[in-house]
């Protein structure tokens, strides 16, 4: 099989995975997820793949990652619990508008008052001009 339906085959094979994955960690992390939530110094760090940083809490679909998840879905941390949230070349991976008001979202959401999102993308006025442009 080639052609558009073996890209879109291989796309639902990923998504699939991706959400299996994502469930499974909500199932079997349970107990590491509520004592996330009950911290006070909550930081995150989504999009970490492999590049893991120390102190914070690494979300990713990697295997290197504290907790696989997708964080283009809701992610397991309650509202106003997170003082930090730092994202390095992630943002520009995800689907827009869909998956980057997703993100950005649940980043507020998890947010405590007065903490803060840092995004860091390779080239800044790229996407600040597509935006503008609503491309």
């Amino acid at each position: 099989m080639s052609g558009p339906v073996s890209t879109a085959w291989r796309r639902l094979r990923l998504e699939l995975i991706l959400w299996f994955v994502h469930r499974r960690t909500l199932l079997l992390e349970r107990g590491a997820i509520a004592a996330l939530n009950a911290r006070s110094d909550l930081r995150l760090h989504p999009g970490s793949g492999d590049a893991l940083k120390a102190g914070w809490v690494n979300v990713d679909i990697h295997p290197a990652a504290d907790l696989r998840l997708d964080v283009r879905r809701r992610w397991p941390f309650r509202d106003g619990s997170a003082s930090e949230v730092f994202a390095e070349h992630l943002f520009e991976h995800l689907g827009w508008p869909g998956a980057t008001d997703h993100f950005l979202a649940e980043a507020r959401r998890v947010l405590k008052p007065g903490g803060w999102l840092r995004l860091s993308v390779p080239d800044l006025a790229r996407h600040v001009g597509a935006y503008v442009e609503r491309d």
